[in-house]
């Protein structure tokens, strides 16, 4: 049987589509937010955890140039998201990493536009 990828499967809806697909003898991978519930309920099911598919997913997102942020929160997923940085940046596959340094603007004029007194608006905002 094919496997197949369920985020949010800690979340309320996504735990009774995991039980329900299992009574259905599907074998969902589950993802979500909160890995300790993920891996409760993967235990509970017999059902593998997104690090199971993370890397799969990763080389898809590099071949194929797709953007790829990582929010699982689990660090092996991060760590070989970030072995292969160098791979997707030279696929241009690469999200803007919001600590890296902003690149230079394209104009001065949009970065010396007016801003209202009230705007808690910092360097990162785009021009107006």
């Amino acid at each position: 049987m094919t496997k197949w990828l369920l985020y949010g499967a800690n979340g309320h809806t996504g735990e009774l589509i995991a039980r329900e697909a299992r009574k259905r003898g599907l074998e969902p991978v589950l993802a979500g937010r909160n890995l300790t519930a993920v891996k409760l309920l993967a235990e509970d099911l017999g059902a593998g955890p997104f690090s199971v598919t993370a890397p799969l997913m990763i080389d898809a997102c590099v071949r194929t140039s797709t953007h790829y942020l990582d929010i699982t929160g689990e660090m092996d997923v991060f760590a070989y998201a970030r072995e292969t940085d160098g791979q997707a940046r030279a696929a241009s596959a690469t999200a803007p990493n919001p600590r890296s340094p902003s690149p230079p603007p394209t104009s001065t004029a949009s970065t010396t536009a007016p801003r209202s007194p009230t705007s808690r608006c910092t360097s990162r905002c785009p021009p107006r």
